[in-house]
């Protein structure tokens, strides 16, 4: 490492990267090294008397004290090693991001790189099991302490899990920043953020993971009476028009500001909710094809193997069964569109890919059995699997229920009853 590299280092940045690999956050803030990198510069330190660089030269380029670099050198302490995972959208990171983007808030935490990420939720999964597994990811690797998960009363009606999740790494949301999908609503030190999904991101990721946490988050599946919804309610603010375009999704009708439902068009404003074929199927318009409406139900058949919600996950499959009936298409109400969706679902297997899916969320005696979604097998091994992600939720780990009145409900020996509620 010569002097012209070293007085480089604070701007040098690996492929991808939002951040050198070396980066202080502030003149007082904390310090991260990219961990690859950190054997060569400790290297550098250690071998600094026998070159013309000195620990003055490596202080000034890298405006480190020397204090600090002694401490390194002497193995007293350590910077915060980043991985390459904090700044690459895996699947993990991406089923991250569709939760946060359709349910999640996140906000400065009285400063400008420490985050809280908010999340709340009744559903068991969602609401405890997921904030609790996702501490262990990548993007939370340089939390001080885990944050445990409230049972909480909302104004004497109804019981959610509450996560407030400090920690999360400063280099994954540069990465969003730089990207665009996040920006501050206001320059103070405890802001939130605004949040998108630019096209130039959406053409560059892996769409099933991303959109599964989105479906995940404030989409709704529904079967009842050989009928079925499919629905997705956004912030309004969130631009319906593009998610449809780059999830080649089928919309068939509207919610508007004024909360009525109407033909899907583009011209409509301030969506509040869009329902997705095969719901409401006599609204489609006619430039969607059944091959348009097979292939979104097969892009969702795809997805819903990185869900945390065996729920929606076996509401879709219900659905998919429905349509590859003989009598789907087949009703005096029907219209020619049901009977061609239905033959060409049965021609691409549908079904198939459907009882897939129900071996991987498997349900017995009423009851869901542990699942493993898509995104956690680039992380963890089976094994590691079910010491790390089950045997903590089934225990009640991190989970504050000492208010909560009906603790026996919370015994989940031989699964999660599938009608869980609090």
């Amino acid at each position: 490492m010569d002097k012209i590299r070293l007085n480089n280092i604070t701007k040098i940045k690996i492929d991808n990267s939002p951040v050198p690999i070396l980066w202080k956050t502030n003149s007082k803030g904390n310090i991260y090294v990219y961990e690859k990198f950190w054997k060569d510069l400790l290297k550098e330190l250690e071998t600094s008397k026998k070159t013309r660089i000195s620990q003055s030269d490596i202080s000034k380029a890298t405006k480190i004290n020397r204090r600090t670099l002694r401490d390194w050198l002497n193995k007293k302490r350590e910077p915060r090693m980043y991985k390459k995972e904090e700044f690459l959208f895996t699947d993990s990171n991406l089923y991250f991001l569709g939760l946060f983007y359709s349910d999640g808030h996140m906000r400065n935490n009285g400063g400008n790189y420490s985050y809280t990420y908010q999340t709340e939720s009744s559903n068991i999964f969602q609401g405890y099991w997921y904030p609790q597994l996702l501490q262990k990811l990548s993007i939370f690797q340089h939390k001080e302490k885990r944050n445990i998960t409230i049972l909480r009363n909302c104004n004497n009606r109804s019981w959610t899990f509450r996560t407030n999740l400090s920690g999360i790494s400063p280099i994954f949301l540069e990465l969003l920043k730089a990207k665009r999908i996040i920006n501050k609503k206001n320059k103070t030190q405890n802001s939130g953020y605004n949040k998108k999904l630019p096209d130039s991101f959406l053409n560059s990721i892996n769409k099933e993971s991303l959109f599964q946490g989105i479906i995940d988050g404030d989409g709704s599946i529904k079967t009842y009476n050989n009928s079925f919804m499919i629905d997705l309610a956004l912030d309004p603010k969130s631009n319906y028009h593009n998610l449809i375009k780059n999830f080649s999704l089928v919309p068939t009708l509207a919610v508007t500001k004024e909360r009525k439902g109407e033909r899907y068009s583009k011209k409509l404003n301030e969506l509040y909710s869009i329902r997705l074929a095969p719901s409401s199927i006599n609204k489609i318009d006619y430039k969607y094809s059944a091959q348009d409406v097979v292939n979104q139900l097969k892009f969702m058949l795809d997805s819903a193997q990185y869900s945390i919600r065996p729920d929606k996950v076996h509401e879709l499959i219900k659905i998919i069964n429905i349509m590859c009936s003989k009598k789907y298409g087949e009703y005096n109400n029907s219209i020619p569109i049901q009977r061609e969706i239905r033959d060409l679902a049965n021609k691409k297997q549908l079904k198939e890919k459907a009882e897939e899916l129900k071996k991987q969320y498997l349900i017995k005696n009423n009851k869901y059995l542990p699942f493993r979604p898509l995104w956690a097998r680039e992380i963890f091994s089976k094994k590691e699997w079910f010491s790390e992600a089950w045997y903590p939720f089934i225990n009640k780990e991190h989970l504050n229920i000492k208010n909560y009145p009906n603790k026996e409900k919370l015994n989940f020996e031989g699964g999660i009853p599938i009608d869980f509620k609090l």
